[in-house]
């Protein structure tokens, strides 16, 4: 007979994953906009985060749905090869199972926290000095060759014991699965506004009067209901602008954004 979750555990679940989703919508909104010299919270209430992320949320709705299509997709495929084989098995390979094999399991457990070091190299590259680059980016690539020893290592000793640690794996890949959404979603906004310098054109209207707020040296980062923020690109300095003072402000939209990402569903 299944056991299922009492009503009160399963309320206090969701009400934890959507307090956690929120807070990390604010982190990550917190470090891209720190890096242009503007504390975000300082212009956001929390009942206005919880509705300017509704949109971030769904997308991570939507991003869990294609990761559950894939999963679901490779599992099919697996099993073409080995009829008998479990989800668990996967992730956590065999000794004897195929080096293509392995190989996946080590992209898919470690991609995440790759990409995260790849994230920080990036980041230190485009604002230290070379030297500070170099040595962020020998340090990094050594910690990067010991999680995949590490990781292979730990295969040797817990492929025996698959069905008792399977629920701990699949909470680190949901885990990572969700950090990887949000370090993802940051950089590519940084892609885009900090080092492409992709804009989009602000209006500001009063009495009949147009006002551009950006162009093509003012960049459009972001806004809320009672600011718009902007960068100088010239004078390397924000702009905060109180939409009060304005009749209404209307928004265009990006044009040739480089590359493909699901995140672009964002800035349209």
């Amino acid at each position: 007979m299944k056991q299922t979750l009492p009503i009160d555990t399963l309320i206090r679940l969701v009400s934890f994953l959507g307090s956690t989703l929120i807070f990390l919508s604010i982190l990550q909104s917190y470090i891209f906009y720190a890096t242009f010299n503007i504390r975000i919270t300082n212009y956001i209430s929390f009942s206005e985060a919880i509705l300017l992320f509704l949109n971030e949320i769904a997308l991570l709705v939507l991003y869990f749905f294609l990761l559950v299509a894939g999963f679901y997709l490779t599992y099919l495929i697996f099993q073409l090869f080995s009829p008998r084989i479990q989800p668990i098995d996967i992730f956590v390979p065999d000794q004897n199972s195929a080096l293509a094999h392995k190989f996946f399991s080590l992209l898919v457990i470690l991609y995440p926290i790759s990409y995260l070091l790849y994230a920080v190299i990036l980041n230190i590259r485009n604002h230290w000095t070379e030297k500070y680059f170099l040595f962020w980016l020998i340090n990094l690539s050594f910690v990067e060759v010991m999680l995949i020893v590490g990781v292979i290592s730990l295969w040797k000793k817990v492929h025996r014991y698959k069905p008792f640690i399977q629920k701990r794996v699949f909470t680190y890949l949901l885990f990572m699965a969700v950090m990887f959404f949000y370090i993802w979603s940051l950089d590519r906004q940084l892609f885009l506004f900090h080092r492409n310098k992709i804009n989009k054109p602000v209006i500001g209207w009063l009495k009949d009067k147009r006002f551009p707020l950006t162009n093509d040296t003012i960049q459009y980062l972001g806004s809320t209901g009672k600011y718009v923020f902007c960068y100088d690109l010239k004078g390397g300095r924000s702009i905060i602008v109180n939409v009060s003072q304005f009749d209404r402000i209307e928004f265009g939209s990006y044009k040739d954004l480089p590359g493909i990402s699901v995140f672009d569903m964002l800035y349209h």
